[in-house]
């Protein structure tokens, strides 16, 4: 029976691993089974279950069911009746898989939204591979580390992340990270790198950024940003209180970090869509 119980509320897949899924209750004693991947046979209209990826690997196939189990709970509010998914992976051998990794992740109220959108990118062909594994690191460790990660490669591979969304993602980090990515003096240094990069102007800045791990790295690419501004329109972006707030931020080599992936995110990540006219 508990065999029973458990093939009942588990999403089992195989890709280059095998993998189960489960969800752990928090207020409900209900099991429920995590999102399954199905679609309707052309033949004969029946509903099929799909449990075998050959072109995916188990990370973006553990985000997937992680994201779509979210967006399903959020749709139904019920997503405060779990505590965390349970992920059971096996690696595949000659004989009989071998037992490789179990861990779990916290559930946490994404928006509808935001999973669509973090789903939309895991789904499509044109997205590179190495934003999928961002993001798929990301969504299975709501770490410090695996943010800032997310924002680098999406600044490398030129992903961006609509506002919403965006700001989304920054009111589920720690108050320092918030802090930082909300101040308007970040704000406007990475908006300002945003117009020189339009103009083909800021490319090395933005290499610099991703390499960017103590304050005096730093404090030279503020400069070297406000000098080759006023160089292409004949004015500077930063006036000495914004480079003092910035500045003040970097107490410690993960802080002068955190300011790097803010001025990236806002330089050639965070986009706002233009509202149309009637």
């Amino acid at each position: 029976m508990s065999f029973l119980g458990f093939l009942s509320s588990t999403t089992y897949c195989f890709t280059d691993y095998d993998v189960n899924v489960v969800l752990i209750p928090k207020k409900t004693n209900q099991l429920r089974l995590p999102f399954v991947f199905s679609g309707r046979d052309k033949e004969t209209g029946e509903i099929k279950r799909y449990t075998y990826f050959s072109n995916t690997t188990k990370s973006i196939t553990n985000a997937r069911i992680y994201l779509q189990s979210i967006k399903e709970f959020q749709s139904e509010s019920v997503v405060d009746n779990y505590e965390k998914v349970l992920f059971m992976q096996m690696a595949p051998t000659a004989k009989k898989p071998m037992a490789d990794k179990v861990f779990v992740t916290p559930v946490v109220r994404l928006s509808i939204d935001l999973c669509e959108e973090l789903l939309s990118k895991l789904e499509r062909s044109t997205v590179s591979d190495d934003v999928k594994f961002a993001i798929s690191e990301w969504v299975l460790t709501f770490n410090e580390h695996s943010f800032s990660h997310l924002i680098k490669t999406c600044s490398k591979k030129r992903e961006s992340i609509e506002k919403g969304r965006m700001e989304e993602l920054i009111a589920l980090q720690n108050k320092r990270v918030q802090e930082i990515f909300n101040s308007e003096s970040v704000k406007l240094v990475g908006r300002g790198l945003n117009r020189l990069i339009r103009d083909k102007k800021g490319y090395e800045i933005q290499v610099a950024l991703l390499n960017c791990y103590n304050v005096r790295t730093l404090t030279r690419i503020i400069r070297d940003i406000n000098l080759l501004y006023y160089k292409n329109y004949n004015q500077y972006r930063l006036e000495e209180k914004h480079i003092a707030e910035i500045i003040g931020f970097s107490e410690t080599d993960k802080d002068v970090q955190i300011i790097g992936d803010a001025i990236l995110t806002y330089s050639t990540v965070f986009f706002e869509r233009k509202e149309q006219k009637e």
